[in-house]
């Protein structure tokens, strides 16, 4: 299988518009530093040779960084991270949800990232074992993955979430199969994920544990807000079953090691302007 070298990096364009970025958190550097620096002479290198005598031919690689945040140096621990999940699966089928959280959340999400994507495991998770009690009595298996940004590099928050075919009966340990091309209905998951999202929200501001932005700060804004999203669409995808679970964990595995930019989509750099591809969902 041919390969071809994508014509920009990603690190071209720190070397080259790092000094306009501003002030940079510690850590910000950190990875910046990284990405500059990986697979260069920057990092050393080591030297791969044959061990046929007939043969002695040498290869001389740089080292990579493997910063999580790099997007050359994921591979691997995708691979991994796959083949791992693969010995977990069971012979059944398996359905892809997707859960999404309103943008007009997002800058409160931008001011407490922890708590709220840890609510939004917690919310979602809940409204597919809710419903699998109310419609097969039965606790299934779940796999949530967090996705923070969208295809043209928006702040999209959402969770993909790898559900069973069915879970094991509440009174015993029965499995209890679901149909092989249907699991849960889309409109009752969208209201149970919503109620479960904003009750989880009003107890953290009510222990004082959300870090609140300006914006939110004056008397009944927060409540404006929480009371705003009733107005818009939790969106919640429940796809069709892959023809194999394996091809699920494979297509996961991209969102577990994967950043939001790949070398590959930059098209061209014009001045101050980077040119880059992406898929419009919409």
């Amino acid at each position: 299988m041919s390969f071809t070298p994508a014509k920009y990096e990603v690190a071209d364009l720190f070397r080259q518009y790092r000094s306009q970025l501003g002030n940079l958190s510690k850590h910000q550097s950190k990875v910046i530093d990284s990405l500059v620096n990986c697979r260069t002479a920057a990092l050393g290198g080591h030297v791969y040779q044959c061990n046929n005598s007939e043969c002695g031919n040498e290869e001389q690689s740089y080292n990579s960084c493997r910063n999580r945040n790099c997007n050359k140096c994921q591979y691997s621990a995708k691979e991994l991270w796959v083949e791992k999940r693969v010995k977990e699966l069971l012979p059944i089928p398996y359905f892809h949800m997707v859960f999404t959280v309103p943008h007009c959340f997002n800058e409160l999400m931008m001011y407490n990232r922890v708590k709220i994507f840890a609510l939004l495991f917690q919310s979602s998770q809940l409204a597919v074992k809710k419903l699998m009690k109310t419609k097969y009595q039965a606790n299934p298996g779940i796999i949530s993955l967090l996705h923070t940004w969208g295809s043209n590099l928006s702040f999209h928050v959402h969770t993909h979430m790898l559900v069973t075919g069915g879970g094991i009966k509440l009174d015993g340990d029965r499995w209890v199969p679901s149909r092989e091309s249907y699991c849960l209905p889309v409109k009752a998951l969208s209201p149970v994920y919503r109620a479960e999202f904003i009750q989880g929200l009003r107890k953290l501001h009510s222990q004082k544990k959300l870090n609140l932005p300006p914006t939110l700060r004056a008397p009944f804004e927060f409540e404006n807000l929480v009371e705003s999203s009733f107005k818009v669409n939790w969106v919640v995808y429940a796809k069709k079953p892959f023809s194999a679970p394996i091809h699920v964990l494979k297509y996961l595995g991209n969102y577990t090691h994967r950043i939001a930019f790949s070398n590959h989509r930059i098209l061209k750099i014009e001045g101050d302007r980077v040119f880059f591809n992406y898929k419009d969902y919409k």
